[in-house]
């Protein structure tokens, strides 16, 4: 059948096995089998597939990838999905292992959720995809390749801190449970309590005139 959308006319073509034109673009035009063996994996990596076509192509990749590994697969046309879920239900089902994205804020979001891999591998599904897709193509691939390291470091970053902030309150959890200067009678009098933020500079003068005067708390 054919479908027209917004953007794309998509036409199913009843070869063995089926196949599938874009605006009049055959996207599959090799053997996946064959085309697979051009992909170097290894174990922990997170695969970009850009395309999604009928699926050939992502079910020879999940022959080969380990079962902890993921995918995320590029596909900017909503017909396309829902073509490949009526094709796949088995993996339309799940989405454990293979992610769709439309464009690089939803790539970038994913990968935040699901990152922490050693490498990753680009996988296109044929040169159909780079056709049809153009200049879109060419962002998320760009993208992809040059900002996805510092998407690692900024996830490592968050990580790093946020163990940094839990062994600082296991650390300090003695002084927080029993600590408390007035309970103890070590000191009655105005106390101030001072936190981090953009006024803390305007206000440090004001603190030193209090020195000797009140007790100061800073917190965190």
């Amino acid at each position: 059948g054919r479908v027209i959308s917004a953007h794309y006319e998509i036409e199913l073509v009843p070869t063995d096995p089926p196949n599938i034109k874009i605006n009049g673009v055959l996207i599959h035009t090799e053997d996946p089998k064959k085309w697979i063996t051009g992909i170097r994996y290894v174990p922990h990596t997170l695969m970009l597939v850009l395309g999604m076509g009928l699926g050939y192509e992502i079910r020879e990749l999940l022959k080969i990838i380990a079962p902890h590994d993921k995918m995320i697969v590029w596909e900017p046309c909503d017909e396309i999905v829902e073509i490949f879920k009526s094709r796949n239900p088995d993996l339309a089902t799940s989405r454990i292992r293979v992610h769709r994205v439309r464009d690089w804020n939803e790539f970038k979001a994913l990968f935040l959720q699901i990152g922490d891999w050693d490498n990753m591998i680009h996988a296109t599904v044929s040169d159909g995809i780079k056709e049809v897709y153009g200049k879109d193509y060419d962002h998320i691939l760009q993208m992809s390749v040059r900002e996805v390291r510092n998407l690692g470091v900024d996830q490592s970053t968050i990580t790093h801190f946020a163990c940094k902030w839990q062994e600082n309150i296991l650390r300090n959890l003695n002084g927080i449970t029993q600590g408390g200067v007035a309970n103890r009678g070590r000191y009655s009098g105005p106390a101030i309590i001072v936190a981090a933020g953009p006024s803390l500079e305007k206000q440090l003068p004001l603190l030193d005139t209090l020195q000797n005067k009140a007790l100061i708390l800073a917190t965190q």
